[in-house]
């Protein structure tokens, strides 16, 4: 359903905010508005529409920033254009008027004429304000306010006279005739041309006229200087008699439309018939032989010509009065010769003359399997004596005994046949000659493989000779193609395999055979056969898909490259493009050029149609709504568009449809072209629903100062406010922490982001007191004495927890445990009551550091045996070594080491200097820095590595 519907208000206040402003142009080829019209119009919107429905006002619409409509008929229209843009859509009208055109004829008298001159015209029509005349003689144009006209045609022919009329509005309608002057025809005939006289031939005319003409006035002059005839009729009759011949006979006639023609006879005439009449031979006697060429003349007075008529059947007419006949015919013969003057005839005369001796005649053809062997068939007349053949490639012998003679001549060349008769008795000779061609003719091709479509040459080696006049019939892979007496023949062949073709070679003698001469080699014709399928017409969105289909003719040579042209500048190589995608829509020629491997190219073009998309946009192009709300949606297409079937929805066929749906859902609008294109746009409604809100906390019950953490059970995208805002802190949008006071409520809000519902929830947590523990005062005595420790507690702790555990310490889990001062050490009292809830103290003990000792020895054994291997510094109530060095006798530091815990042996000297072994029993000296509660103390010595 194409989109005519309103544009809401709130469109345009949107407009105005994004300053997004829909125009458009209107032009013409011509700049006028006339009915029928082809109008432009041009989009020039602002801000970049995304696309374009158009709505012409005459039923039809469009899609694209540029349309072409044509308004049939006259009438205001308006022209709606809506610029889409992501989430507006925004409305331009423009108002146009198609004027009428005028309604014009254009009127003559009559479309056809028969003499030049002035011709009147006269235009009809309605609301014309002046005419444009012209009238197709190279004459310039004319304009007038006036409807009629007149013109002079100065020469003969057809001429299209054309009126255009302009009304008011500048709109032109045009009419055109079509005029033809011609002059009237008139031709005549004689219906006897000659004779004798007097003569009353007929003389006739006919006459081309137009139609609604007719002679008004025929006068006849008869050429013989008798008075004109008038007569209107096409016919007349007139005696002659006068025997010079008729040279200005004519007739000259007008129409009643004032049409004039003439026309003079061909030359015609009669006489008198010729006296006198007398046939002569002027060779004595009245008896010839056959051979010989019979001279015989006539006299008469007054003849212009002769008719001979010889005995044998042969007849002659000639001007002169003598002529030479050679007779077919033995035998008695008689010549009669007729004068004539005009076709009147005198007096014959005739003479008895007796036709002797032999004549020679003789017939000729040849062997079809052996065209240069010719037999001879004997045809001569009369009583032969002697007789001889003689043929000019062996001149001087002669065949004198065959009467029907047979001979091969070389198979090449021009020769000649003789047949020589003898009568003895009367004495007569007579003799015939005739010409005998020979070849062996070679039908070859300038090239034995070719390219299909390419030029191939047949021509004729060794051929007959040209004085043959022999006719060449080439017959090429089935087509017979007469060539006349050309023997070569260049050919374009269309069709791919071996052609075995040959020539046949004609005379007109039916005893001769013909010709036929084949190629020796075929000629091959190769290349690759190119072909593909491919779908005619598909939509916008889909790829095109090429089925190569083209094959090698001959499989052994393969296709080497395949050129693919999309029709639009776009090419490709491979004997199969992939599936392609064209970037607009068009008309498109597909082009495929194959070659193969010995260069042999051929090409195959496919139309392909890719028809564009139909454009259909959904406003609003989101929206959130609360729950129980409806929204307007609109599908702008200038196609037929359709809804899916979806709930809470009004109308699916229509463009503009409420929903009202009661969860968040995808709408989606199709729309279909005329072609069968499809597209679909989509709108998401989000629907606001109440939201739930319960809180639960872990724990639920805590220690004083204890943290717990608030869960909110309720949808992701809540808003969510927390109760008291200062005491909790959030970790993400639904869960916080609290470090909960006693009596203390919290309680959150719950609402949806558009504000449509809101819910709430509050949670209490029990907070127990922490028990009272009290360590006591820090205690320090003599080292290694024994100490009570006595801690304060409430009347309900129900476990006891010391640490560090181990060491010194009597129990970890008493009440009251006892320890003995061996190093200084804090401990921790950890209690816990029946409601798990855990309190705890310190407490510091420590001795006196003046009775601290550091213990070293005064000797010790470095050789590896796992006593007393090392040399390093014995404490007790010592915390830190700060430093152990040792000395050699000359005062040089041999062993260093810093800030490490007494009683290691692994950290003291192991009796080496450097990486080397003392090797000799040798004393040295040592100092050491301690740390006692804080105290720095120095002690010093000597020490014996004993080996």
């Amino acid at each position: 359903m194409r989109f005519i519907g309103t544009i809401i208000f709130l469109f345009a206040l949107f407009v105005q905010a994004h300053g997004q402003t829909a125009n458009f142009t209107i032009s013409t080829t011509e700049g006028s508005f006339c009915a029928p019209q082809v109008v432009t119009v041009q989009q020039t919107s602002t801000g970049n529409p995304e696309s374009f429905v158009w709505d012409f006002g005459n039923g039809k619409a469009g899609n694209q920033a540029i349309e072409h409509i044509t308004y049939l008929t006259p009438g205001t229209y308006t022209i709606r254009l809506i610029a889409i843009y992501r989430n507006i859509a925004v409305t331009k009208e423009r108002t146009i008027t198609i004027n009428p055109s005028p309604t014009i004829n254009l009127h003559t008298q009559r479309t056809n004429f028969c003499k030049t001159g002035e011709i009147s015209f006269n235009a009809s029509g309605s609301n014309i304000q002046f005419y444009v005349w012209n009238f197709d003689d190279g004459s310039p144009e004319i304009t007038t306010t006036s409807n009629s006209i007149q013109h002079n045609f100065s020469d003969f022919g057809n001429y299209n006279v054309t009126v255009k009329g302009y009304n008011p509005f500048n709109c032109y309608q045009s009419a055109t005739k079509a005029i033809s002057i011609t002059p009237v025809s008139l031709s005549g005939t004689v219906s006897i041309t000659q004779g004798c006289i007097p003569a009353r031939p007929q003389l006739r005319i006919q006459t081309g006229l137009l139609r609604d003409d007719s002679i008004a006035e025929v006068i006849w002059e008869f050429g013989d200087n008798t008075p004109p005839e008038i007569n209107n009729s096409n016919n007349v009759r007139h005696t002659y008699n006068i025997t010079e011949p008729i040279t200005e006979a004519s007739v000259s006639l007008s129409t009643h439309l004032g049409c004039q023609a003439s026309f003079t006879f061909p030359e015609f005439g009669y006489g008198t018939p010729p006296i006198a009449t007398n046939l002569t031979m002027p060779a004595a006697g009245d008896t010839f032989c056959g051979s010989e060429q019979i001279e015989m003349q006539a006299t008469a007075n007054g003849a212009n010509y002769f008719v001979w008529q010889f005995g044998d059947g042969e007849m002659d007419s000639i001007s002169l009065n003598n002529t030479r006949h050679k007779y077919k015919k033995l035998g008695d013969m008689s010549v009669i010769v007729t004068p004539y003057l005009h076709g009147c005839a005198g007096n014959k005369d005739s003479i008895p003359i007796f036709i002797k001796g032999v004549i020679a005649k003789f017939k000729e053809g040849n062997f079809c399997n052996a065209l240069n062997t010719y037999q001879f068939q004997n045809l001569s007349l009369g009583s032969i004596d002697e007789f001889k053949w003689t043929f000019s490639d062996v001149p001087i012998q002669q065949d004198t005994f065959n009467f029907n003679a047979s001979h091969s001549f070389p198979q090449q060349g021009n020769f000649n046949t003789k047949l020589w008769l003898a009568d003895f008795e009367t004495g007569c000779l007579d003799s015939i000659q005739k010409p005998i061609y020979t070849a062996l003719p070679l039908l070859l091709a300038d090239k034995y493989a070719v390219c299909k479509d390419s030029a191939i040459r047949y021509f004729i080696e060794q051929d007959y000779s040209p004085e043959a006049k022999f006719i060449y019939e080439f017959n090429i892979n089935g087509e017979v193609l007469n060539n006349g007496q050309t023997n070569s023949l260049s050919y374009y062949p269309e069709n791919f395999g071996l052609y075995n073709d040959y020539v046949v070679i004609k005379d007109n003698n039916p005893l001769t055979c013909n010709d036929t001469v084949h190629l020796s080699t075929p000629v091959r014709v190769k290349g690759p056969v190119a072909n593909f399928d491919i779908t005619r017409s598909v939509c916008f969105d889909s790829t095109v898909s090429i089925n190569n289909l083209s094959y090698p003719f001959y499989s052994y040579e393969p296709i080497t490259s395949f050129e693919w042209d999309y029709g639009n500048n776009e090419k490709a190589t491979g004997p199969q493009p992939e599936p392609y995608y064209y970037p607009r829509a068009g008309k498109y020629n597909v082009k495929l050029i194959v070659t193969d491997i010995g260069g042999c190219k051929q090409q195959v073009f496919q139309s392909l149609t890719i028809h564009p998309l139909p454009i259909v946009d959904i406003l609003p192009r989101h929206d959130t709504i609360c729950l129980g709300d409806s929204v307007q949606l609109i599908a702008y297409s200038s196609d037929d568009i359709t809804w899916n079937n979806q709930p809470f929805m009004s109308c699916r066929q229509c463009d503009t449809t409420n929903v009202n749906p009661t969860q968040s859902i995808n709408y989606i609008v199709n729309a279909l072209s005329e072609f069968g294109c499809k597209i679909q746009d989509s709108v998401m409604i989000k629907v606001f629903v109440p939201p739930t809100a319960s809180l639960s906390a872990e724990p639920e019950r805590v220690c004083y100062g204890q943290p717990a953490i608030l869960t909110l059970h309720t949808e992701d995208e809540s808003v969510i406010n927390w109760i008291p805002a200062l005491d909790i802190s959030r970790i993400n949008n639904q869960t916080a922490s609290v470090i909960p006071l006693p009596d203390n409520k919290y309680r959150v809000i719950v609402s949806d982001k558009m504000g449509c519902f809101f819910d709430t929830a509050s949670i209490s947590i029990i907070v127990h007191p922490l028990p009272l523990v009290n360590a006591g005062p820090d205690i320090a005595g003599e080292f290694n004495s024994m100490v009570t420790l006595q801690p304060v507690y409430d009347n309900h702790i129900v476990s006891y927890s010391w640490s560090p555990v181990g060491g010194s310490l009597s129990c970890s889990h008493c009440a009251y445990p006892t320890i003995i001062l061996t190093m200084p050490q804090e401990y921790t009292i950890t209690v816990k009551d029946q409601n798990g809830c855990e309190s705890e103290d310190k407490i510091k003990v420590s001795f006196n550091c003046n009775t601290g000792r550091l213990l070293l020895p005064n000797a010790f054994t470095p050789n590896g045996d796992g006593l007393n291997d090392y040399f390093y510094p014995i404490a007790q109530g010592i915390d830190k070594i700060i430093s152990f060095m040792v000395f050699d006798r000359r005062g040089f530091k041999i062993f260093e080491r810093n800030n490490f815990s007494p009683n290691a042996a692994s950290l003291g000297w192991n009796g080496t200097i450097g990486t080397k072994q003392v090797q000799t029993t040798q004393t040295f000296v040592w100092a050491a820095q301690v740390e006692c509660e804080g105290t720095l103390i120095t002690h010093k010595g000597t020490v014996t590595l004993i080996r």
